[in-house]
């Protein structure tokens, strides 16, 4: 439950002078009615999540799915670019990243393992 919610229920609201109960499934909100008690409308909006559970975690999952398709497809298109501009600046292996001798030897020395 977020830090800023007054009503202590989940999917309940106070507005217009009322409690107003409501649920979300695939990003639309779907309002559930005005009630005058904080309790009923809480019992209303947990009644209507029992009864979607199993539609509120399908489009859960197809979310994450979609989002972490996304990232997939941003990771592989900022590869294809960098591999772009190595073969635009000359560099050859643009295989794993490369830890710099000048960082292996700053890494050493302050580590206390070599003179440098």
């Amino acid at each position: 439950m977020n830090k800023n919610n007054k009503t202590g229920y989940k999917g309940v609201t106070y507005r217009r002078g009322k409690y107003e109960a409501y649920g979300c499934l695939d990003g639309k909100i779907i309002r559930l009615g005005f009630y005058e008690d904080v309790h009923d409308a809480g019992i209303v909006a947990s009644d209507w999540r029992l009864q979607h559970e199993a539609e509120i975690a399908e489009a859960k999952t197809r979310a994450n799915k979609q989002r972490s398709e996304s990232n997939i497809r941003s990771q592989q298109a900022r590869g294809a670019a960098d591999r772009k501009r190595a073969v635009r600046e000359g560099k050859k292996n643009m295989g794993r990243l490369r830890i710099s001798e000048a960082s292996r030897k700053g890494w050493r020395k302050r580590k206390g393992l070599t003179d440098v």
